[in-house]
């Protein structure tokens, strides 16, 4: 078993501010243990906020398109 993983994650949540990507190491020596490398948030522009805001009322192919 490899004891150190380097792990890139991405979200983005609810509050429609931007992607969050993290960069973290993640070391196991009889317990798990790690790091924060990097993270950023890439902000959305007004464009994307408006988009992503009204997504709930979209219909299927609608959305599938923002998609």
């Amino acid at each position: 078993m490899n004891n150190c993983y380097y792990v890139i994650g991405v979200m983005s949540g609810t509050s429609l501010d931007g992607v969050d990507i993290c960069y973290s190491k993640f070391t196991f020596n009889k317990q798990w243990k790690f790091k924060i490398l990097k993270a950023l948030t890439y902000k959305y522009d007004s464009y994307w906020r408006n988009k992503l805001s009204t997504a709930i009322s979209l219909k299927e192919d609608q959305l599938n398109l923002l998609d």
